[in-house]
């Protein structure tokens, strides 16, 4: 059995979600994305536990 990838999208609304305060740009939202790593990834797990894609989106809402 092959290996299997998943590509999981965490947009700028997600991203200032998790941290409101987060500065515009790339910069910003790639600190919120490290700072909060374990939090997306606990919400990226239960949505791909949801049934299985090839692509996530993942939204505030699974935040």
């Amino acid at each position: 059995m092959g290996a299997m990838e998943a590509a999981f999208f965490v947009g700028e609304e997600t991203l200032r979600k998790v941290r409101p305060t987060m500065s515009t740009g790339e910069a910003g939202m790639l600190e919120a994305f490290d700072a909060h790593r374990d939090l997306i990834h606990a919400a990226a797990a239960r949505l791909y536990g949801r049934g299985r894609k090839g692509a996530y989106d993942l939204q505030p809402s699974d935040i």
